[in-house]
């Protein structure tokens, strides 16, 4: 009898065993599905890191305004916010005195997408939409319902108006109280703008936890603002990045534009823009002279540049041809 105690015991303690590892094993593996993010650093044109600001993300194609996930920028000019897939999604990164950065990006699952963003200095914020305002209701003991006033001095508003519950990774596009525009590329008007019903306990919010920004068709960005009607603007900082002398790295070009170039092989490289018409095919670097082969409008170009090193600045500059034109190409490096 106590060798068929001891035979059953064993068996038990097994059993007891296999059924720890399969739960661990379980649960490493929802974790592990769980662990897709996109992050970045915000760097911008002028040089320096913001520190404060917000990213917004919409699950498709870019400006579809199917808006699902938000977080806010750190002190430390970067940001990483986690996704419930890969596949497409339209990220949109704002922050105080700077065009906000939008950008179509290809979420791959179970990894950290890095994504650089470089924001372009707003020289005339006098035309900037502005959101004031900003109030709680709650509906049920476990709903509630934001609104906020929304203005616009030039009359041109798009349809991103935001709140984000950073604590969450949450956002929600708002819509003004008469209705949503159909034709998401006409003006919006100014006035009082609703979020969806949500989900959560208003007693037990912390409303710092939320951030709400505006952006018109200009790519103008309001102020943002915490629940309590606070900006969260904390000024840039100089950035420290040594930047080296090559052309892998993100550029801003004297067109306001900005790219991304990475190796191909030896001495080859291939590069995109964002958020513009161009298309490079083909970047070659043979010494200091740089040549570049790309597309606009249909129409096939060159480039011819040269690289230009220096202690605290590297940039390309020469000249672009295309088909009855021509003209001064300069890249500025911002980021390796």
């Amino acid at each position: 009898m106590r060798k068929r105690k001891t035979y059953v015991e064993i068996s038990w303690k097994i059993v007891f065993s296999s059924f720890i590892l399969l739960l661990s094993w379980m649960l490493s593996a929802s974790l592990a599905r769980g662990e897709t993010w996109v992050s970045g650093k915000a760097v911008t044109s002028d040089g320096k890191l913001a520190t404060s600001g917000v990213v917004a993300l919409e699950k498709g194609e870019l400006h579809n305004n199917a808006f699902l996930v938000g977080g806010e920028i750190k002190p430390d000019g970067t940001f990483k916010i986690p996704l419930p897939s890969g596949g497409p999604w339209g990220l949109h990164v704002y922050s105080e005195k700077y065009f906000y950065f939008p950008h179509q990006i290809q979420v791959r699952e179970n990894v950290n997408n890095e994504v650089p963003v470089i924001f372009l200095v707003d020289n005339k914020p006098e035309d900037n939409p502005r959101i004031s305002n900003i109030a709680f209701k709650k509906i049920t003991e476990k709903v509630i319902r934001i609104s906020a006033r929304v203005d616009d001095p030039d009359g041109n508003l798009g349809p991103q108006m935001l709140a984000i519950d950073k604590k969450r990774y949450k956002a929600y596009r708002m819509i003004h109280e008469k209705g949503d525009l159909k034709d998401k590329k006409a003006n919006f008007p100014s006035g009082i703008y609703m979020s969806p019903f949500i989900p959560v306990v208003l007693e037990e919010e912390n409303l710092r936890d939320w951030l709400f920004v505006v952006a018109d068709h200009q790519c103008n960005t309001s102020s943002i603002l915490n629940a309590k009607n606070q900006s969260i603007f904390r000024q840039p900082i100089s950035s420290t990045e040594q930047l080296r002398c090559e052309i892998p790295g993100i550029w801003k070009s004297n067109f306001e534009k900005v790219y991304r170039f990475v190796p191909q092989s030896p001495g080859i490289y291939k590069g995109e823009e964002f958020e513009g018409g161009i298309i490079i095919d083909r970047i070659v670097q043979k010494k200091d002279r740089v040549t570049i082969d790309f597309r606009f409008e249909g129409k096939k170009g060159t480039a011819t540049l040269s690289l230009i090193c220096k202690d605290n600045s590297v940039i390309m500059k020469g000249t672009y041809t295309l088909p009855e034109r021509t003209g001064e190409w300069v890249f500025e490096k911002m980021k390796n």
